[in-house]
């Protein structure tokens, strides 16, 4: 059974990713990786704060996500 859930992409631009084990901020979604064939986002790109506009983002694959 797969869980599916429709969200807008301005939902999730913005938010603060958090650890559940140990509460350390990996920082906010600033991109959305989205696989065209299988219409679903598969990775999302983090930035330090909303405001950063220099810096590389670092990414991180849903896969690795629970």
């Amino acid at each position: 059974m797969t869980f599916e859930q429709i969200w807008q992409r301005s939902d999730l631009l913005g938010t603060q990713i958090i650890t559940r084990d140990k509460g350390k901020r990996l920082g906010v979604v600033s991109q959305l990786w989205v696989d065209v064939d299988r219409r679903e986002v598969v990775a999302i790109g983090l930035r330090d704060n909303i405001l950063a506009v220099a810096g590389i983002p670092k990414f991180m694959f849903l896969e690795n996500i629970r």
